[in-house]
């Protein structure tokens, strides 16, 4: 079910419950008051009836005292009756004592013979309204009785049957005042001079009256004034007169069912208004919604461009404003993320390519820094190798961190592990656990000589299962600050780079150790020999001196024939010690084969050779080698000593001069130098090679 059905029936419902009530209270109430207003109507009828009756009455009481003062029995014409008798249907007699009428008089149009012989026998108007006395003669007539001063009676009557006056008489006013239906009808039991049935209609201005008389007539008492009765459709107040006659004034009793209808109708209308405008309320509520969801729709799947239109103001154009700003921003924001992706996907590709195709350890760790800046916006980073002890961090690749160090902050941010409360950096080499986190909360806390930043990222780099450097980040670009997400992009490519790392450094460790004596960590054979080429043709180029000395110990072998090799090993180790502490750091100092090295000075003539030659003797003899539980040995060293171009322009010519002379200072009886005779012209004698331990 929609949203908009669900709103149209909800608005629906909202207005059915009060246009129902409003239906059922109106379709009760309607006809009760149709019933009260027909009830007061009919009452009111019976009012205006009672007050003809007793205005007739009074006048017919008028005229009988009139009669009565006026009457004697000696003449009919100066009695009055005439005169009593006058008017539409009127009569008047004067009765003697023993009930004989001597005098009489009805209107000329009434039925004179049946109203006068009525009138002896004709109640009192006083009993008019009262209930009928059994035996009593139906009232046709209602008269007034007053004695005369002669002992008569003197009579006046007013017809209430139509009959007796051949016209509507007393009723025919009743129903010209009320409007209503007027029935007369005459008490069971009754009977009168013209015949009538008792119990039977006398006139009624009703076409059907047949059920309305014969229960109105059945009721013994008469009902109060006040109370109308309900009788076949009709409402019906009934008028008692004296001797048991009964107008009945009626209307007919509206159903209301016509009213109800129209009130149903009514309400089906409304209901039906009531829809149509809440279908409309609903759609023009779930319109913009609507639209809103199709939007939502284009731009899962892909139309960042599309645009709610805003006019008509109110919440839906607030709404649709919002949405595409919303896009707007979206749109943005996959721009700025296809941006970043090329950039990774650029910075990876760098990556992979300086990994895989190059031994540049400094470029390997530049390309580490930069990709982890760009994985999560850093704007500051910087890496940190440890020493092979483990002890110490050294900076080997740094990126935006001009103004964040403090003065020599390179120099300061090479730093024992172990220091306690030295800030992230040794921290993370020292527990191997990431640190990341604003500065100065989440128990992130800097060093003093460690970059200002207001967040941090530090992860350790490991290798073999221990921490092999730091990689630490400051400051995103976006200002916020890092997550356990930024440490998990970071990670998920530093132990690739980590194992690139250590394969440039076991590279340069296999380079290093086909370039180096495993023994005694000099520089070996191999690279002597290019080492000296490459120093003869730079001072050959520059015009510069070069010495080449070729050192030898004295009766080497007679210390591994009497110790054995491994004592003779720990003395070779220790002669070379002892020479690389009086040469300069850009002389070559290299084991030439057995107990031979050849050191290279360059920038060196021969009085410069001379004296280096005179310290290396010196500090071999300076005093015996042997540990604390070692017989120690007292060793010795023979020097031959050539200068470029002096004894020769090419490595070839100098190695054999300097060879030359370490023979002649051999031969001169050893621990001594000897500065090379031969020159360059003497190119008979071959190069020498390294010689065994001897």
């Amino acid at each position: 079910m929609t949203l908009r059905a669900r709103l149209t029936a909800a608005l629906l419902l909202a207005a059915a419950v009060p246009v129902v009530v409003a239906v059922l209270v109106l379709a009760f109430a309607i006809p009760a008051a149709a019933h009260h207003k027909t009830d007061a109507d009919v009452l009111a009828a019976r009012a205006t009836a009672a007050d003809a009756l007793q205005a007739s009455c009074a006048l017919v009481g008028d005229r009988a005292r009139v009669l009565a003062a006026a009457g004697t029995s000696a003449d009919a014409q100066d009695t009055g009756v005439e005169g009593a008798g006058a008017g539409a249907g009127f009569a008047a007699a004067i009765v003697d004592g023993r009930g004989r009428t001597v005098a009489a008089a009805a209107d000329a149009g009434s039925r004179a013979a049946q109203l006068v012989a009525l009138l002896p026998t004709l109640p009192d108007c006083a009993t008019a309204d009262t209930t009928a006395t059994a035996g009593t003669a139906g009232t046709r007539a209602l008269a007034a009785r007053v004695r005369t001063a002669t002992g008569d009676t003197a009579v006046v009557a007013v017809a209430v049957d139509p009959a007796l006056t051949g016209g509507q008489g007393l009723l025919g006013q009743i129903q010209q005042a009320t409007g209503d239906g007027v029935t007369f009808v005459v008490p069971p039991g009754g009977t009168g001079t013209t015949g009538g049935t008792a119990g039977t209609v006398v006139v009624s201005t009703l076409t059907d009256f047949s059920g309305l008389t014969a229960t109105a007539a059945a009721q013994t008492q008469l009902p109060p004034p006040s109370t109308a009765l309900h009788v076949h459709g009709r409402t019906v107040a009934v008028l008692g007169l004296a001797g048991g006659s009964r107008i009945l004034l009626s209307t007919h009793t509206p159903s209301g069912f016509g009213l109800v209808v129209v009130v149903v109708v009514v309400g089906l209308a409304l209901l039906g208004l009531a829809y149509l405008l809440g279908r409309r309320l609903a759609s023009s509520v779930t319109r913009p919604l609507e639209e809103l969801s199709q939007a939502a729709e284009r731009v899962t799947g892909g139309d960042l461009d599309f645009v709610l239109p805003t006019d008509g103001g109110g919440e839906p154009a607030r709404l649709a404003g919002a949405f595409n700003t919303m896009t707007e921003a979206l749109r943005r924001t996959i721009t700025d993320l296809r941006t970043s992706r090329d950039e990774l996907q650029r910075t990876v590709s760098r990556l992979g390519d300086t990994l895989s195709g190059t031994h540049d350890l400094d470029r390997i760790l530049d390309v580490i820094v930069d990709t982890a800046m760009v994985a999560v916006r850093a704007t500051g980073g910087a890496l940190l190798l440890t020493a092979a002890s483990g002890e110490l961090l050294y900076l080997r690749a740094a990126r935006g961190l001009d103004g964040r160090l403090p003065d020599d902050g390179r120099a300061e941010l090479n730093r024992p592990v172990s220091t306690a409360g030295d800030g992230v950096v040794a921290r993370v080499a020292r527990t191997g656990e990431p640190v990341f986190g604003t500065v100065g909360a989440d128990g992130v806390i800097t060093a003093a000589d460690e970059p200002t930043a207001r967040t941090v990222l530090a992860t350790a780099l490991r290798s073999g299962g221990r921490v092999t450097g730091v990689l630490a980040l400051y400051d995103r670009g976006d200002g916020q600050p890092y997550d356990e997400r930024d440490v998990r992009i970071v990670e998920s490519f530093t132990g690739q780079a980590v194992a690139a790392v250590d394969n440039v450094l076991l590279h340069q460790e296999a380079q290093r150790l086909s370039i180096t004596d495993g023994l005694t960590g000099l520089w070996n054979y191999r690279y002597a020999i290019v080492a000296l080429a490459r120093e003869v043709e730079r001072a050959s180029r520059f015009d510069r001196p070069l010495a080449v000395l070729m050192l030898d110990l004295d009766r080497f072998k007679r210390v591994n024939d009497r110790y054995g090799h491994q004592r003779g090993d720990a003395v070779l180790i220790e002669v070379a010690e002892r020479v690389r502490t009086v040469v300069r750091e850009v002389d070559i100092l290299a084991r030439y084969g057995g107990e031979e090295l050849i050191l290279i000075a360059p920038e060196t003539d021969a009085a410069g050779a001379e004296t280096l030659a005179s310290k290396v003797r010196d500090v071999v003899r300076a005093h015996p080698v042997g540990g604390p539980d070692e017989e120690p040995v007292l060793m010795t060293t023979s020097v031959g000593v050539a200068v470029q171009p002096l004894h020769g322009d090419t490595a070839r010519t100098l190695l054999r001069a300097a060879d030359a002379a370490l023979y002649e200072a051999k031969a001169a009886g050893r621990d001594r130098w000897q500065l090379a005779t031969s020159t360059a012209a003497d190119e008979a004698v071959p190069v020498p090679e390294p010689r065994p331990v001897g």
